[in-house]
């Protein structure tokens, strides 16, 4: 084995865990399906030792089709429903929404990194670009427990 334990729980409900007890906290794809993220943010915050690091994977809601399709008369949600029933996002992040939920939660943000898709080849890089991000899907967190 690699050595790696790996822990279930209810995130709504805090971490099990004591404060400064990790040098890194990994949340891949969750911060959206919980329904208190400056909660849950502010718990990794608390576990993590000082200067311990998050790193995180977070939905890009401001993608372009998130940003036609009301203007169009349809939810951003309307293709998840009809396919599985159900839509199991609880907030739709922005990054300057971000930044102000980590801030909350005593998280410093180090680096935000876009994963952008090119729309004519389809092919997928990461980019800082402004004028880019329209086209990203994801943002990729690295941020700092504030001392």
């Amino acid at each position: 084995g690699l050595g790696i334990k790996a822990y279930e729980m209810d995130l709504d409900s805090g971490l099990s865990f004591d404060n400064n007890d990790f040098d890194f906290v990994l949340a891949g794809d969750v911060m959206e399906h919980v329904f208190d993220p400056i909660f849950v943010f502010s718990e990794i915050s608390r576990v993590l030792r000082p200067n311990g690091s998050f790193y995180a994977t977070i939905p890009h809601d401001l993608y372009w089709k998130n940003r036609v399709l009301p203007l169009l008369g349809r939810s951003f949600q309307e293709g998840v429903y009809r396919k599985y029933g159900q839509f199991k996002h609880h907030t739709f992040f922005s990054e300057k929404l971000l930044r102000f939920m980590l801030d909350e939660a005593g998280l410093k943000i180090k680096s935000i990194k876009y994963l952008f898709t090119n729309p004519i080849t389809k092919k997928k890089t990461y980019s800082n670009s402004k004028i880019f991000r329209i086209f990203s899907t994801l943002m990729i967190i690295q941020a700092i427990k504030s001392n």
